[in-house]
């Protein structure tokens, strides 16, 4: 079920509302709208809590103050698949950060089934005082993107802890992350089919050198997409069944 806007949304709430076997048929919701509200944020997370077999979400915006009901009501759900950005759908502006980046890895770990999880936010900072030891690792998460800013390495080890089977990954990183990535990948050796590292503005300078991130065999990669500094020619030798590559700087 896909809505863009409050009046479908609140159409589809007075539908669901009043029939409770219509809402438990519900497996895949997709909200969002032009602007973000209050108001609209509420019928969102009214949704979520009366739709209570969600698996598949896609959720645009949050407005500021709602933070913690969202998440109370994101809690309750068992996820297959999270797709969420602070933007709404037209308007460039953002909504509230429902998460940093180390809360959110803390959070998915209430989702055994968690898939994909899809996420753009404007908080990625490394925050050493919320983190916290995995409880139950993600085995069944394989698909990861992470949008907007650079993950730090912090946060990337701890994501190879909380998901050790990933399958694809897309993130932004810089150089400061060579060393992490080379013990990450090691871990995502016999899994990782698909890799794009994005570098952003901030390149290699002149005279900078860097060692290589494959610094082992990788069993499945099949698609990369990274920077020559982080992967340079002669470390391909690892990736043996590579089908695509692209240098992106």
């Amino acid at each position: 079920v896909s809505f863009a806007g409050i009046i479908p949304s609140q159409r589809f709430h007075r539908t669901v509302r009043s029939n409770s076997r219509l809402a438990s048929l519900v497996r895949a919701l997709h909200l969002g709208s032009a602007i973000i509200n209050t108001a609209q944020t509420e019928l969102h997370i009214q949704l979520l809590q009366i739709c209570k077999n969600v698996e598949i979400l896609e959720l645009h915006g949050c407005a500021p103050g709602l933070t913690e009901e969202l998440k109370a009501a994101l809690a309750s759900l068992d996820l297959v698949s999270l797709r969420h950005s602070l933007q709404p759908l037209s308007i460039h502006m953002n909504g509230s950060s429902v998460f940093s980046l180390s809360q959110l890895f803390n959070f998915i770990q209430v989702w055994p089934r968690l898939e994909i999880l899809d996420v753009a936010t404007d908080d990625l900072g490394d925050n050493s005082t919320e983190y916290m030891v995995v409880s139950t690792q993600c085995t069944s998460l394989r698909n990861v993107r992470i949008d907007e800013h650079r993950i730090k390495p912090m946060s990337l080890a701890y994501l190879s802890e909380v998901a050790p089977r990933l399958e694809k990954l897309s993130i932004k990183a810089g150089l400061d992350c060579i060393a992490t990535l080379q013990h990450c990948l090691v871990s995502w050796s016999s899994t990782l089919k698909y890799l794009s590292i994005r570098m952003g503005f901030r390149r290699q300078r002149n005279g900078q050198t860097t060692a290589p991130i494959f610094q082992s065999l990788m069993a499945e990669l099949r698609e990369l997409k990274v920077s020559k500094a982080m992967a340079p020619p002669y470390s391909l030798a690892h990736l043996r069944k590579l089908e695509s590559l692209t240098y992106n700087g």
